[in-house]
């Protein structure tokens, strides 16, 4: 701190001792120079313009390169811009920091200065300022001019983040370690996601979520979008939580609403519920729950479930939902990557797997057969209709003299029909024409018209 420095450390100072070193230069080298060879003008003059070519050459060149040391457009952030240029020569300056993807980029103790600074963060970051007793905004992508009061409270990435929660991939959570350090992190990782089953089994999930701040795409000048509100929303969040401040910061509630819902669904069934397919669906169980996390976390109302795994076919609110929009995030997917079971429980469901898969596949044959059906009848009603209005298109035409002309526009009607089948083969077009001659020729025969 600029306290706890002597006097002649604090930059301040330093440039004071500096500016008036070299006045003392300047004029000790005037002073011997005249010495040796005495000038014709008033040295009073030449004094003058020396300090005022000095003066003029500095402001020119501070405003020459105001134009190009920062991605900004308007005067008044330029004139900002040759303040700082300006507070930098003098050693009053604040923090330049440079925020890429949410990770400071700085000097060491860049953050300590106190006076005007600069902040410069990339389409990817976001940040919260802050004073020495109050957060003041929340800021974006861009240039932004601190005051000399303000700093940075934390920064936020503004990509999409993926959270694990549960074990490791690689984790075996039944079986102990005898490296007890280890063992105490994999029992961790096991209860951060644990749950039971309404037969008392315990199963372990690995569950990937998928989130990022509430924007939409390129809004607040970032093409991952930048939302100052919802940004806000969630820093506070995350320092309420007592979240590490030195990193960009992530809140840890939407992988920890994924593991809370993962124990509400998983106690409404039995173990061997899980891999069953449901009623009336292609899906497993253990999918319908992965599917109801994903919808209680995405939307406002979602599927209703009784507390034997059925679905009600009512729409209830998802709480969720609601406290995530309070905390300014989006999910964007939730994954059960893994399952973990008891190696007993493991080796019995190896066990009784083809009674299981025998199951599902009449579930599957039987569903197929209905939907089968009723494509059948469906399609057998729709080309009843079809004939219907081909017949009386044919009749709307011309009225029949006779049960033959009436039999062969029957047999018009029906060739059309066929005709526009894309599963017709030739043998079916020429079978109908063959009827349809030989009902030609036997009238004529018979001396008919």
């Amino acid at each position: 701190m600029d306290d706890e420095l002597k006097f002649y450390q604090k930059p301040a100072a330093r440039a004071i001792i500096v500016f008036a070193s070299f006045i003392i230069g300047y004029f000790l080298w005037e002073l011997i120079s005249r010495w040796f060879y005495p000038p014709d003008s008033n040295p009073a003059f030449d004094v003058f313009w020396d300090f005022l070519l000095c003066g003029g050459g500095l402001v020119f060149w501070l405003v020459f390169f105001a134009q190009f040391s920062l991605p900004v457009k308007s005067i008044p952030d330029r004139i900002k811009i040759i303040d700082r240029l300006f507070n930098y020569l003098i050693g009053t300056h604040g923090p330049a920091i440079f925020i890429s993807n949410g990770i400071v980029h700085e000097s060491a103790g860049e953050r300590k200065r106190k006076g005007p600074g600069v902040l410069w963060l990339d389409s990817a970051s976001a940040a919260m300022l802050r004073t020495s007793v109050q957060f003041t905004k929340a800021i974006g992508p861009g240039v932004y001019f601190t005051k000399p009061d303000e700093s940075i409270a934390t920064t936020v990435d503004l990509h999409n983040m993926i959270q694990n929660i549960g074990p490791d991939e690689n984790d075996e959570p039944f079986t102990p370690l005898e490296d007890k350090e280890k063992d105490k992190e994999v029992q961790e990782r096991r209860w951060a996601t644990s749950g039971i089953t309404r037969d008392n089994i315990e199963v372990v999930p690995l569950i990937a979520v998928t989130f990022r701040i509430n924007a939409q795409a390129d809004e607040g000048g970032s093409r991952f979008g930048y939302n100052a509100d919802n940004t806000g929303k969630l820093i506070i969040e995350c320092i309420t939580q007592g979240a590490s401040l030195n990193d960009p910061v992530w809140s840890q509630l939407p992988a920890k609403m994924a593991a809370d819902l993962w124990r509400e669904y998983l106690r409404k069934f039995k173990q061997e519920q899980l891999f069953e397919l449901a009623e009336g669906k292609t899906e497993t169980n253990l999918q319908i729950i992965a599917g109801l996390i994903k919808a209680r976390m995405q939307n406002e109302t979602v599927d209703g479930m009784d507390d034997f795994g059925r679905l009600t076919g009512q729409k209830v609110n998802s709480l969720e939902y609601e406290n995530l929009q309070k905390m300014g995030l989006r999910i964007i997917n939730v994954v059960i990557k893994k399952l973990f079971l008891p190696k007993d429980v493991e080796d019995s469901m190896v066990t009784r797997w083809t009674p299981l898969w025998l199951k599902n596949a009449q579930k599957e044959k039987k569903r197929i057969e209905t939907l089968l059906k009723e494509t059948e009848e469906r399609g057998i009603e729709d080309a009843k209709k079809r004939f219907a209005q081909d017949v009386a298109a044919e009749l709307y035409k011309n009225e029949p003299q006779n049960e033959t002309q009436a039999l062969d526009m029957l047999i018009r009607a029906t060739f059309k029909g066929v005709r526009r089948e894309p599963n017709r083969t030739p043998s079916d077009l020429s079978n109908i024409s063959f009827i349809r001659n030989w009902l030609r020729h036997n009238h004529k025969e018979r001396g008919g018209s």
